[in-house]
This record gives structure tokens, C-alpha cells and sequence, in this order.
């Protein structure tokens, strides 16, 4: 889909809450619950090209939005520990960063690490609670 808008839904209990790739470009998905996903919330499907990715998808709630990239990300739970779904070729090299703003100048780095399974989880026991951060997952050569 290009140049669409998802606003106010809930979605509940699916095995994927949102999925975004394969030219889906220019999208806002905002102020949706996005309930009991059995696998992930939101899933960036892997790019097969930069012609057939998605882009500029903007995916928002009351705290904020981010436009996608090329990494494939998912938000677990915010309320204790947030907690990251990585989807990607098992063994690829990748760096979780992390900012306290969405479109932040400057991404403090947690870890690198050499993904051992796919999906893999993420967890952040290192933020206070409550406190608000915003993660990116990026593929290091």
C-alpha cells in the first residue's frame, strides 16, 4: 500500500499485528492497540532490493513515531522492560542503539551482537522504569 493511513484501530490476538515491506511506502499507522500478537506487533518484512522495500513508513503512538528503515523491529512491552523482536538471517552481525527522542541527532549503543536465532528477543534491563527510549536495530558488515 502507498500513501495510506491506519488510525484508531485495535487489533487483537493476530499472529502479526501490522506487517510493512515490499513497496508499502509513505504509510502512518498512529494511535492503533495493537493487542496479543502471537508473533510481533509490527514486522518490516525483509527487503528483497531497495526497489522492492518499504519506505518512509511512519509508525506512531501518544509517545511518539519513527519512520522505518531497513531493519525489522518490534516493540514487546514498554510497562517493566521493553523487549525487541529481531528478525534477520541467523549468524548477521547487528547493533542495538538506543535515544530518549525518535528523531534524535546522536544513538547511544548498547550491544552488538551476533543473532543466534530468528526470531530473537531482546531484552533491555538496563532503562529505569518507565523511562522512555526509543530503540533502532541496524545490520553491521
Amino acid at each position: 500500500m502507498k500513501y495510506g493511513h491506519a488510525e484508531n484501530n485495535t487489533l487483537i490476538g493476530n499472529r502479526v499485528g501490522v506487517s510493512i515491506g515490499h513497496r508499502d511506502t509513505d504509510n502512518l499507522v498512529t494511535g492503533n492497540d495493537i493487542l496479543q500478537s502471537r508473533q510481533v506487533g509490527v514486522f518490516f518484512r525483509p527487503e528483497n532490493g531497495k526497489d522492492f522495500a518499504g519506505h518512509r513508513n511512519r509508525i506512531g503512538n501518544s509517545s511518539g513515531s519513527v519512520t522505518s528503515a531497513s531493519a525489522v523491529l518490534s516493540l514487546l512491552s514498554i510497562d517493566v522492560n521493553p523487549g525487541l523482536t529481531i528478525i534477520g538471517p541467523v549468524g548477521t552481525r547487528y547493533r542495538i542503539d538506543y535515544a530518549l527522542e525518535a528523531n534524535a541527532a546522536s544513538w547511544t549503543t548498547m550491544v552488538t551482537l551476533t543473532l543466534p536465532s530468528s526470531p530473537y528477543t531482546f531484552s533491555d534491563f538496563t532503562t529505569p522504569v518507565r523511562t522512555k527510549r526509543f530503540y533502532r536495530v541496524v545490520a553491521q558488515p
